[in-house]
């Protein structure tokens, strides 16, 4: 993560930023934030050098069919000039130096021109300058991971990153409190590599655009604004948190309200772009009941930063998790997100509930997510007659023990994922609001009829509405039903977690339990437990990561003493014998990582070649650890280091 950086304030003096009646004046705050984009001035001095804003550089895509601003600095009462092509626009900067032109509107061109910008005495040419769409994703870290961490992506950026059309940007990942002017970043051409390192998301919904008719030819510029751990709150301007109550405003896992906007949405602003991905929810999944007025606000905030009221937007739903955040499911930020969607104008929904299993908070299968958004663009800014989203709910009546439910499929009617007659996913309660698992079927193109034997007089109805929704309702597409209900009962959740298989060995001399994801949870010796129950990264086995332990959820059962957890690029294998247990960690990265065992508060540890702990009579030898990690409050770790791309052997032994 880049460190956070801070500038000095600006003068504003010269600015009236408040309106007669004392109210913030937007419209002023943003003119400020548009014309300081390059430098932060220490005083109204004029500035000698001719600059542009960071966000434009060479290789860059600007955005076709509308008008495009450019702006910079220079000295005080200059003429700027512009040129592009046949486009001519100029300007003076003003007295502090800050200067913007306007290209009238400018077709696709997908030949590289120079955009040069001259005054009596300076000139910046930008070279390999494209026109074509210019697509802004952002979000938390489901935006944030690559092509290279996502299932199939390193494939995926093989097959289409040698594409001359596709230009990508990505911003630093910064949090500050002052509203950032610039970020240190350039556009680049498209390669495999550059594709790998790139937004999984956000590079596949870009390629996958280029590859259709009406994009054919057209260059696409994909800029990456994403920050692993956000709250929304954290990418909203300051005035529009002004609107919100301060004791329902929470930070985030780095930086605080604003402070992204300020430091990786702002220096971008007033870009000309074509659209918005949106990937985020994650962090706010712990206070639901605000996300939808979060999200509303958002949207109206940048559409009015960067002028264009109908922005269109696509908003990712979050992903199946097994596992609560707070007191909630992700389900109650899906229903947020599916109201935003249907009640603001030119909003997209990508519903994503079934493109994983829930064992993983970052699911790896990211190549869906994109192919999807893309589909949801086709349809919302490029007009194609496609049915991009599945089954939505349109009503309810109810007769004795059923209840028929009518859905929005498009022309494309209803069906199963698995072809059966029954569909799941459906539940009902009577009036005590106590829900209870029921049945479906389905009733011509558009309408399902559930029931419940345990619900004798049913009121309500919900679908997926669950962390990993075991819902089986889509169109006759493919593409799963959005998840909803008919109760307005505050966002609560007391249903049970279904935990991810554990495999548990037991011999004469030791038991161990190993997680779905591949950590040891439990190792005990003659009763006496030796790994901590600690949460995250301070209890069993674990690969540490920015996140949290790192989920190695392929299983496989290689035989009766061999299992094998495994992703993308690590595997890990667990070798058992009445003695010992061997594990071999095969690091296929680019980059080190480490192995730790946390151990309980009760072991001790004696150094040497083999690491010695003892917990009362119980012994356990551990080889091929470099270290073990003691710390003040007590607790211990063994920590092995494998470097990219080679493998390690560790043991544990059982004493006798």
């Amino acid at each position: 993560m880049a460190g956070c950086q801070t500038t000095k304030r600006n003068h504003i003096e010269s600015f009236e930023l408040l309106n007669h009646d004392g109210r913030m004046n937007v419209n002023r705050l943003i003119f400020l934030g548009v014309l300081c984009s390059v430098f932060v001035a220490a005083s109204t001095r004029a500035l000698a050098e001719l600059k542009l804003a960071s966000v434009f550089s060479d290789n860059m895509v600007l955005q076709r069919d509308r008008q495009v601003p450019l702006w910079g600095a220079a000295d005080s009462g200059v003429t700027v000039e512009a040129t592009i092509g046949n486009r001519r626009a100029t300007a003076v900067a003003d007295a502090n130096g800050h200067w913007m032109v306007t290209f009238d509107a400018m077709p696709v061109n997908a030949t590289p021109r120079t955009l040069k910008v001259t005054t009596g005495t300076s000139q910046v040419s930008l070279t390999n300058v494209l026109v074509g769409d210019v697509w802004l994703c952002s979000g938390q870290s489901n935006m944030q991971m690559t092509l290279q961490e996502a299932s199939d992506g390193k494939e995926f950026a093989k097959r289409h990153g040698n594409s001359p059309l596709i230009r990508l940007l990505i911003v630093p990942k910064q949090f500050t409190e002052q509203l950032q002017t610039a970020q240190d970043a350039k556009w680049s051409t498209c390669t495999p590599d550059a594709a790998a390192k790139f937004s999984a998301v956000g590079f596949t919904f870009a390629a996958l655009l280029a590859q259709t008719t009406k994009l054919d030819g057209v260059p696409i510029g994909v800029i990456d604004s994403s920050f692993g751990g956000t709250a929304i709150e954290g990418w909203l301007p300051h005035e529009d948190l002004a609107r919100f109550d301060a004791k329902d405003i929470r930070n985030s896992l780095f930086g605080g309200p604003s402070q992204h906007y300020n430091a990786m949405i702002a220096p971008l602003v007033p870009l000309a772009i074509k659209g918005v991905l949106w990937y985020q929810g994650e962090s706010n999944a712990d206070h639901p009941a605000s996300y939808s007025a979060y999200l509303s606000t958002m949207i109206e905030s940048w559409r009015k930063r960067f002028n264009d009221p109908q922005l269109p937007f696509i908003i990712i739903q979050l992903p199946a998790l097994n596992a609560k955040f707070g007191d909630f499911f992700f389900t109650w930020v899906r229903e947020a997100e599916a109201k935003v969607a249907a009640s603001q104008s030119n909003v997209g929904l990508v519903v994503t509930y079934d493109t994983n299993d829930g064992s993983d908070l970052h699911p790896k299968e990211k190549i869906p997510v994109g192919e999807q958004a893309a589909q949801v663009a086709r349809k919302l800014v490029y007009g194609e007659d496609l049915v991009t989203v599945g089954p939505i709910f349109k009503s309810q009546s109810i007769e004795g023990l059923k209840v028929h439910l009518t859905f929005e499929t498009g022309g494309d009617g209803l069906s199963t994922r698995d072809r059966s007659e029954l569909v799941s996913g459906f539940m009902l309660a009577g009036a005590d609001g106590i829900y209870r698992f029921a049945e479906g079927t389905i009733n011509g193109d558009d309408s399902v009829t559930v029931t419940c034997e345990s619900v004798s007089a049913p009121k309500t109805v919900r679908f997926a509405w669950a962390g990993v929704p075991d819902a089986n309702l889509t169109n006759k597409s493919g593409l799963p039903a959005v998840p909803f209900r008919t109760d307005d009962l505050p966002p609560v959740d007391n249903s049970f977690v279904k935990v991810p298989t554990t495999r548990a060995v037991k011999t004469a001399r030791y038991e161990i339990d190993i997680s779905g994801q591949g950590s040891i949870t439990s190792f005990g010796i003659h009763d006496q437990q030796f790994v901590s129950n600690d949460f995250g990264v301070d209890g069993g086995s674990c690969i540490p990561t920015f996140f949290g332990p790192r989920s190695l959820n392929q299983v496989t059962e290689v035989a009766p003493t061999e299992l094998s957890f495994c992703d993308i690029e690590v595997s890990l294998g667990y070798t058992f014998d009445v003695n010992s247990i061997q594990l071999t960690l095969l690091n296929g990265g680019k980059d080190e990582l480490t192995f730790q065992i946390a151990l309980d508060r009760q072991v001790d540890v004696a150094d040497g070649a083999t690491l010695e702990l003892t917990r009362g009579a119980a012994k356990l030898s551990a080889a091929g650890f470099d270290k073990v990690e003691k710390l003040p409050n007590g607790k211990s770790y063994l920590k092995a280091k494998i470097p990219a791309g080679e493998s390690h052997i560790m043991k544990l032994e059982a004493g006798q």
